[in-house]
């Protein structure tokens, strides 16, 4: 057996290329470039950025998810999950998920699923989510991730609109509602949502009982090109029917290397605990946090929240090397700053000194009982989070770094560890290219734009180009800042553009106030829809004082406070939390039609 390498052994076959009396030929480059003095110091800062960026050591021209068995395989740099629930973790190490994972993807090749089938699934974050996952990504299949939130009448409009052949279920609620369920498509239920002798639906036992045959191509290489199709994701639906949104195997892999390369250099090669909350189904869940992984050369730890709902109570118990949320846990964190004891005196005390041990001293508590002590980068995304909020983090000592993508672009900018911009949301990834439009549209070239819609037209990603639809201005240092988008925008019956991201926001600055929503378009002035997390004692002030600093047209002139709570199951919010604002005010309507009588 040959004896395997170590890292020294490595190092000293390149050695000589740093310090041996190596000779060019420069014939050609003088004649092009003109004589020019050689030295390495000019130019070697910028050849070990681009090597750590390549990562040449983790390349394995393979598929992410054959790279990810791989690496799920390695002893020198484990990879190991969790679920985490009620009932504590449960490990799962890699060979054991390998296991698994070959399992699954075995029986899906004796049930008659080969590459470009369309496999629909839907699910809690698990690690049996993961092993389904990526025993289709293996077959060279394609994965369509539904939100576990959505009707039973959407879920079947997708899948007729997919054409998926395969529907696994691995939630409790949405096998509840499969009797509602109107496809073709088969049923199959995994992780805890037990099938319980429903018609129709078969149970994973009697699915991975399917007598297998050895599937013709090792699962170590790969059944698929990169341009092949491997994921359908389809939008929230905030503003009308979901779209199946298109990536390739090529798209999956260069995302997931993407967001490892965002790490430091230190930080890359550390150990990292990641905890996954957000719905698998979501791209910066189920495309970014989940094949990063597999691009570090480091221990990683990944944990499965179980339920959301769970997720103030366990961060503290998994502490979590890097952190992405959206904007509402931070201002819940906020709102616990702020009413805290040690807060108030903090908020209360003059700025010199003592105002400064006050805040070294709540940051350390505030991180701590969060769970977020150990966390080396906060990232926030998926929506805006407001520039007051951000300062205020930062007043305490806690920088929050905005991203920005949207479906068709799981990412597009963020701001860096050190390089972090308020309320910029920071500068482009490599290999990507922002640029403006005449009307100040931003325009997204790069890896991670999608293919476009699957059956479906796609005018906003035409030439590999994606037209975001949000306005925006490039900065001279390269960081990019939004203020609307195109169609977030109200005409007053006087004929004014108000911008409703801008009102809104200020409105949600206001203490107490959860969420708003502004009215106005052809009406003669705008009014909003407010719900409130606590009783604000003067909020009548607070909106004057807020339309002390608007334009006439942009002020508010009346409100109304609605006390029942915006609902998924009413159709008045996405799956990740986003209003749709058309249900909303139909909803409403007779509230609204009051404020302007």
């Amino acid at each position: 057996m040959a004896k395997k390498k170590g890292g020294l052994s490595s190092l000293l076959i390149i050695l000589p290329y740093f310090f041996g009396d190596q000779e060019f030929d420069r014939t050609n480059t003088d004649k092009l470039c003109g004589p020019y003095t050689y030295d390495w110091r000019n130019y070697i800062e910028s050849l070990l950025r681009f090597a750590c960026r390549k990562n040449f050591m983790r390349q394995s021209g393979q598929s992410i998810f054959a790279q990810a068995q791989s690496r799920r395989a390695s002893r020198r740099y484990p990879i190991t999950y969790y679920d985490v629930s009620a009932d504590g973790l449960q490990p799962t190490s890699g060979p054991q998920a390998n296991a698994r994972i070959e399992a699954a993807a075995a029986a899906l090749w004796a049930w008659g699923v080969r590459p470009g089938d369309r496999i629909a699934l839907t699910g809690i974050n698990s690690v049996d989510y993961l092993v389904l996952d990526q025993a289709i990504g293996l077959l060279g299949a394609v994965s369509v991730p539904i939100y576990y939130t959505s009707p039973a009448q959407e879920t079947s409009q997708l899948l007729a609109q997919s054409g998926a052949s395969w529907f696994f279920i691995g939630d409790k609620r949405v096998m509840e509602q499969s009797h509602k369920l109107s496809t073709k498509a088969r049923l199959v239920s995994f992780a805890n949502a037990q099938s319980l002798g429903r018609p129709g639906v078969m149970s994973w036992e009697d699915f991975l009982k399917k007598e297998t045959k050895p599937i013709s191509v090792p699962l170590t290489d790969s059944l698929s090109n990169p341009e092949d199709l491997a994921t359908i994701r389809y939008t929230s639906g905030t503003t009308g029917t979901p779209k199946g949104v298109m990536f390739n195997f090529g798209q999956l892999h260069w995302m997931g290397e993407a967001l490892s390369d965002l790490l430091p250099w230190k930080e890359r090669n550390r150990s990292v605990r990641y905890l996954s909350f957000l719905p698998l189904s979501h791209v910066v869940e189920g495309i970014l946090a989940s094949y990063a992984p597999y691009c570090l050369l480091a221990k990683v730890e990944v944990y499965y929240l179980n339920d959301f709902r769970d997720l103030a109570q366990e961060l503290p118990t998994v502490r979590p090397t890097v952190f992405f949320s959206v904007p509402r846990f931070y201002e819940k964190l906020w709102e616990q700053v702020a009413s805290s004891r040690l807060g108030q005196m903090w908020l209360a005390a003059k700025e010199g000194i003592y105002k400064r041990i006050l805040a070294a001293v709540l940051r350390r508590a505030v991180l701590r009982r969060a769970g977020l002590d150990r966390c080396r980068q906060l990232i926030v995304g998926s929506a805006p989070m407001s520039e007051a909020l951000l300062l205020r983090f930062r007043a305490l000592g806690i920088e929050i770094h905005n991203a920005y993508g949207q479906t068709e672009a799981p990412l597009i900018t963020i701001n860096r560890l050190g390089d972090n911009i308020i309320p910029t949301v920071g500068t482009p990834l490599p290999d990507t290219e922002v640029t403006l439009a005449d009307d100040g549209e931003l325009i997204v070239k790069g890896p991670q734009v999608a293919l476009g819609y699957y059956g479906r037209p796609a005018d906003t990603m035409a030439s590999g180009e994606l037209h975001t639809g949000d306005l925006g201005t490039i900065h001279a240092d390269g960081h990019i800042s939004l203020y609307g988008r195109k169609k977030e925008m109200i005409v007053t019956a006087y004929g004014k553009n108000i911008s409703i991201p801008k009102i809104e926001e200020r409105l949600k600055n206001i203490p107490g106030v959860a969420e708003a929503v502004l009215i106005g378009e052809n009406r003669p002035f705008c009014t909003a829809l407010l719900w409130l997390e606590k009783e604000s004692a003067d909020l009548d002030g607070q909106i004057e004082q807020m339309n002390a600093n608007l334009s006439h047209p942009e002020q508010i002139r009346k409100y109304r406070i609605i006390s029942r709570p915006l609902s998924i199951q009413a159709g008045e919010l996405t799956p990740n939390l986003k209003i749709k604002r058309n249900s909303v005010q139909d909803h409403f309507a007779a509230e609204i039609e009051e404020m302007y009588r």
